[in-house]
């Protein structure tokens, strides 16, 4: 509990807890049944940002720290490149990518994949992802350009 942040849940019934208390909840009794493996089903659901970092920063220490092996689902790209160290993309049932963050989401992945055009910048060894719809974009052009181009007339 004190990992995930929630001691002042812990004598609240499961049933008067917020959507994003209950992902905390469950992956805090995961924790205490010290498993080697934890098997997540997307963690971070029903969190705002912050939550959401420190829920996968929390998930990534263990995994840096411990003798544990996290497995999880996650449809946020973003959280995902950030914090993990091997990406299995799925395409309609099967894999299509396995690899780094870096090698998985390209900009050619992400549209084959998902059907939509995007930006994959690269801002500290980690790729982010930008969903721009247009295909004009491309990953040499800078956040900024982007920004420039779609606050013209």
């Amino acid at each position: 509990m004190k990992l995930m942040d929630i001691e002042d849940l812990a004598m609240r019934s499961f049933g008067e807890l917020s959507a994003g208390q209950h992902q905390k909840a469950v992956i805090a009794r995961g924790l205490a049944q010290t498993t080697k493996i934890l098997l997540l089903d997307e963690p971070t659901a029903n969190l705002d940002i912050k939550h959401q970092m420190n829920v996968a920063r929390t998930l990534k220490r263990l995994v840096d720290g411990m003798d544990l092996v996290v497995i999880m689902i996650c449809h946020d790209l973003n959280i995902a490149a950030k914090f993990s160290d091997r990406i299995i993309l799925l395409s309609e049932g099967r894999i299509y990518r396995d690899g780094k963050p870096e090698e998985v989401l390209t900009r050619d992945t992400i549209n084959k994949v998902y059907g939509v055009e995007s930006m994959v910048q690269m801002i500290d060894g980690t790729p982010h992802i930008i969903i721009t719809n247009d295909d004009s974009i491309t990953d040499d052009e800078t956040i900024e350009d982007y920004i420039h181009l779609c606050s013209e007339p």
